[in-house]
């Protein structure tokens, strides 16, 4: 089986990624809120043992950081599929 940059694939990074969502229209201050405690048990020494022993890297920000992530991966994917036709 080629590599995918054998395959003609260029600059093809992919990660597998996890995040907390709520449901849309949660309020303001409960997103907020959510996001200090989560942030809260990702630093703790016994959560990032596990998740490194799963082979996860802990990370947290901001509410807004994650949705622009996720609408770039949204844009990035659709171009895939795209190009590939599916």
């Amino acid at each position: 089986m080629p590599t995918s940059k054998e395959a003609g694939i260029d600059n093809f990074i992919v990660f597998t990624w996890y995040g907390l969502l709520a449901p849309a229209g949660t309020p303001r201050d409960i997103v907020n809120r959510l996001n200090v405690e989560w942030g809260k048990v990702v630093a703790m020494p016994d959560t990032i043992d596990q998740l490194k022993k799963a082979g996860l890297e802990p990370l947290w920000n901001t509410p807004e950081h994650f949705s622009k992530f996720i609408k770039a991966e949204i844009v990035r994917w659709a171009e895939v599929i795209k190009e590939a036709n599916l």
